[in-house]
């Protein structure tokens, strides 16, 4: 065998280095468009991957129908592995206009597996949101005041378009922290989260493995 052949031969045996995974983020939310958008905020990372999905014929939607969506998610997605595992989040409303929720489904399937968790915001999203323009997040009307800051935003529009910018994201994670309003994002019940806090959110827990 001529020495060509031999380098050639080496060449086409060396073992191919293997790809690391991509993580995958599994979504379900209660918005069709505003935490879409905000979530698509940070899909341009090659790093991972995120499948956001809301309830099917649902606008917004209540917990159970929150994890029913997420059940059929999970199935419609590759098993998790432990290189990269798959983590699934479920963005979600402690109260929608003065209505209580029951919440019981979302503790109950967050326990279900280390790999779930919940981003929950009372009363609204708008009001996590906020903290990327203001150091709190108390508002009784949240989406009329969010308007102050994007144009046009409202109950019937609810696009964010591009007026979130990556340095408001880093400021509201330091107004959450600096307000005290975080929650863990894998509560056991609404007790465990609120202990009294008059707003609180555990988006800030998405965000920060987001980015």
């Amino acid at each position: 065998m001529s020495a060509a052949n031999r380098n050639n031969n080496k060449t086409l045996s060396r073992p191919r280095r293997k790809l690391p995974q991509r993580k995958l983020f599994v979504i379900v939310g209660e918005g069709e468009l505003t935490e879409q958008e905000y979530i698509g905020l940070f899909s341009a990372s090659g790093t991972y991957t995120i499948a956001y999905t809301p309830p099917r014929g649902h606008h917004g939607g209540d917990a159970k129908s929150l994890v029913k969506e997420m059940r059929r998610q999970k199935g419609n997605h590759a098993q998790s592995t432990k290189p990269a595992p798959t983590e699934y989040w479920i963005i979600a409303d402690a109260e929608e206009e003065n209505k209580n929720h029951n919440l019981q489904p979302l503790f109950d399937w967050v326990q279900e597996d280390e790999n779930n968790h919940l981003a929950i915001t009372y009363p609204q999203f708008e009001n996590w949101l906020l903290l990327h323009y203001q150091p709190n997040m108390g508002s009784t009307n949240p989406v009329r005041d969010l308007a102050k800051h994007i144009p046009g935003y409202g109950k019937h529009k609810k696009s964010i378009g591009k007026y979130v910018t990556d340095e408001q994201i880093r400021i509201a994670l330091q107004n959450a922290k600096s307000a005290g309003v975080e929650v863990t994002d894998r509560p056991s019940s609404m007790t465990e989260i609120a202990q009294g806090r008059a707003y609180y959110t555990s988006v800030p827990c998405l965000v920060r493995r987001l980015i």
